[in-house]
């Protein structure tokens, strides 16, 4: 497993990546990320996924890419009751259904996937 980040905090970006990354040294990337803006992901080279949150100004999307029978699904949370717009993050436009504010959710699917969870509930 490999971890990998790039925050972007007023005054100090800060950025690199660990082999076989601690539970705690995922969640420290992810407090930076939360608290200031970036992208904090995983990679599994074992199971041939990864696991990625944009984000800003509370604003995250969340990303799980695995190799299923031959093709690369990524899967993201999708909020049906959400209006169909565009919304920033990091320069680039997404579909603000597939965006989230909660992070505690993010930190919920980061936990499963370092447990070995590639299909958690709540991504499609």
């Amino acid at each position: 497993m490999r971890l990998y980040w790039n925050i972007h905090a007023p005054g100090e970006d800060s950025g690199g990546s660990m082999k076989n990354p601690s539970p705690d040294d995922v969640m420290d990337r992810l407090d930076g990320m939360e608290r200031h803006a970036g992208v904090v992901g995983l990679d599994d080279p074992a199971t041939l996924s990864n696991l990625q949150v944009r984000g800003e100004r509370q604003t995250c999307l969340l990303t799980l890419g695995c190799e299923e029978e031959g093709d690369y699904d990524v899967k993201t949370p999708y909020c049906a009751t959400t209006a169909p717009d565009m919304i920033p993050v990091l320069g680039d436009l997404y579909d603000a259904r597939t965006l989230t504010a909660d992070f505690g959710f993010v930190r919920a699917i980061f936990r499963l996937f370092l447990a070995g969870e590639r299909n958690p509930d709540g991504m499609v």
